[in-house]
């Protein structure tokens, strides 16, 4: 009876691996061999039959992963088969055979490869090409010689030469002319060294005053004692004169009213008075024709008016058409048209004016 083979002991990883390294070690000799020796090893095959004292029995089937492989040493040449070893005698002995050392691969050293250098190539010169050489002459720029900018002369006006005695009064102004004749005359001495006050509104003692001033008056009515005009005022003799030379007259109940504004219809209508004047064509036409307020003319004054006008009395600044009878004189008013009574008497030279209404 034979004795059945122990369990083989379970196998770790280095081992499994030194078994199949060996099994490939054997199989490549036995594959050496096999070729060398075919003809030996089939003759002995073939020439010996098998005892079954030479035959190796089996194992029983293990499972899978505990199976062993028998490793069989190759023979060169053939030798008798010994007689069976008991199975109970038989031990495979593993030998660990040591993992695989990994050799480095030598790197091979690089080998400098010359680089062939290309002999120069003579690069041939240009010729150069003649060129022709141009000279340009500049055009003489044309010298601009600036134009002198003339300097502008400046005209200095004179300063308008004051009358004298009158300060406020120069020979631009419009009545300058006729005042300056009668301030010659030494009329308005009493506003000498004094500002005239041209503009000013002159009242009816006032306008007395001048009168007997400019006019060598004639006496041609008695005389009248007027109630608002005392023996003490400065102005009674001139008021006086003006009223017996039929120039000036009172009102209603033997009053003058001294301090009242004069207004330039009332100097035109005594002027036209004193001086007895009458107009030539009729009243209404010569008005209509040179004022366009002849309207406003009260009717009484209307034949005066026109008389004055006929006679170149009547001064209309600063329109020539616009009379404005009942608007109050001022002190250049009177003064011109008393200057234009002086023409009328000959005493003055007419002096031209745009202000003066000719018919």
């Amino acid at each position: 009876m034979t004795n059945q083979p122990q369990n083989p002991k379970r196998l770790d990883l280095d081992e499994k691996i030194a078994i199949l390294v060996a099994f490939s070690a054997i199989g490549t000799v036995l594959a050496w061999g096999l070729t060398r020796n075919d003809q030996v090893i089939n003759a002995t095959l073939f020439s010996q039959s098998p005892t079954p004292e030479t035959a190796i029995t089996q194992p029983e089937e293990l499972p899978s992963n505990q199976r062993e492989t028998v490793v069989t040493a190759p023979r060169s040449s053939p030798t008798p088969i010994p007689a069976a070893i008991p199975s109970s005698t038989l031990e495979i002995i593993l030998t660990p055979i040591p993992a695989p050392v990994a050799i480095p691969t030598p790197i091979p050293a690089p080998v400098a490869i010359p680089i062939p250098i290309p002999a120069p190539v003579a690069i041939p010169t240009p010729t150069p090409t003649p060129t022709l050489d141009i000279i340009i002459t500049p055009t003489p720029t044309p010298e601009v010689v600036p134009t002198p900018t003339p300097t502008p002369e400046i005209v200095i006006s004179p300063m308008p030469t004051p009358i004298v005695g009158f300060p406020d009064l120069t020979q631009d102004y419009w009545a300058y002319p006729f005042i300056s004749a009668l301030a010659a005359k030494k009329l308005f001495s009493d506003r000498d060294g004094f500002d005239f006050k041209p503009n000013e509104y002159i009242t009816r003692s006032e306008y007395a005053l001048i009168l007997t001033q400019a006019l060598a008056l004639t006496v041609k009515e008695d005389k009248i004692d007027f109630h608002d005009v005392t023996n003490q005022s400065s102005e009674k003799e001139a008021i006086d004169s003006a009223v017996r030379a039929k120039f000036l007259q009172g009102y209603p109940g033997e009053i003058f009213i001294p301090d009242q504004p004069i207004s330039k219809m009332q100097v035109l209508l005594s002027l036209v008075s004193g001086l007895e004047l009458q107009p030539v064509g009729d009243p209404e036409t010569i008005l209509s024709e040179n004022f366009q307020d002849w309207q406003e003319i009260p009717e009484y004054a209307r034949t005066a008016i026109a008389a004055a006008t006929e006679s170149g009395l009547v001064i209309n600044y600063p329109n020539l058409k616009m009379l404005t009878p009942n608007a109050q004189a001022t002190r250049a008013e009177v003064a011109a048209m008393i200057h234009q009574a002086l023409v009328i008497l000959e005493e003055q030279s007419p002096i031209d004016s745009e202000y003066i209404v000719a018919p």
